[in-house]
């Protein structure tokens, strides 16, 4: 692969090589979501595509942004690149990340999602370097995110009450990421507004509750914005690692 440093570049280069390997096997493919079912269809090809995954550079390209900018993904950094004249600069990235602070990782979250769901039903390797991809994708949008708000509430704490990307639990556009990143969650809050005639109910178990954002949602439930929660369920769920802060 060529050693240009433009990573739009290198990420077309490296999916071109890898779509070029699989369709030597396969002509008819055409793109990725070809590429998943011939990984799929033909267990006998899963090694040699895993391996042109592996050479093509695609699983690595992660770290281009974070060698490039690795004050956006610790707080301490930030600090010190942050001198005066940069300031200003260094508050409109940091307005516009929390502005997606759910929304602009999303997409890590569903393919995530898409890959353990695939490897639950017919295990792969190649399906298993994605796994592994998309968890260290997962997480790094959870680290630049939370650096930005961490800068802002330290310097600018009115531009995250402003800025900060909330998505309220049990609306459209949470039921709308919830379906795609846990599906079985937004069937179980279904169940319980139904039961209950009621939005503003538990989202586990229809009682009384109130809103969270789960802090560690990279590890404990990727793409989750929010939960609507009973005291009872808060217990248990932090019982069981997840770290929950009230919404405002």
């Amino acid at each position: 692969m060529s050693k240009r440093s433009n990573p739009l570049q290198l990420m077309r280069e490296a999916q071109n090589e890898i779509l070029a390997f699989v369709r030597s096997l396969d002509p008819e493919v055409e793109n990725f979501t070809d590429v998943d079912r011939v990984v799929r269809d033909h267990p006998e090809w899963d090694a040699a595509i895993a391996d042109a995954y592996r050479k093509s550079g695609y699983l690595d390209l992660w770290g281009h942004e974070l060698s490039a900018h690795p004050y956006r993904y610790d707080l301490a950094l930030m600090e010190e690149v942050a001198e005066p004249r940069l300031l200003a600069d260094m508050r409109a990235y940091c307005v516009g990340t929390i502005r997606e602070y759910y929304s602009g990782g999303v997409r890590f979250s569903v393919n995530l999602a898409h890959y353990e769901a695939s490897q639950q039903e017919s295990p792969r390797e190649a399906v298993g370097l994605l796994i592994d991809l998309y968890q260290t994708l997962v997480r790094d949008h959870d680290r630049r995110v939370e650096t930005a708000r961490q800068w802002l509430a330290k310097h600018f704490p009115e531009d995250v009450d402003q800025h900060l990307e909330r998505i309220v639990p049990h609306t459209p556009l949470w039921f709308s990421i919830v379906d795609r990143v846990e599906p079985r969650l937004g069937a179980i809050a279904r169940m319980s507004i139904s039961s209950e005639q009621s939005v503003e109910v538990c989202s586990s178990c229809g009682d009384p509750a109130n809103d969270y954002r789960i802090a560690n949602a990279a590890e404990a439930m990727p793409g989750v914005p929010s939960l609507r929660l009973c005291d009872d369920c808060v217990v248990i769920r932090t019982v069981f690692g997840e770290i929950l802060e009230a919404m405002d």
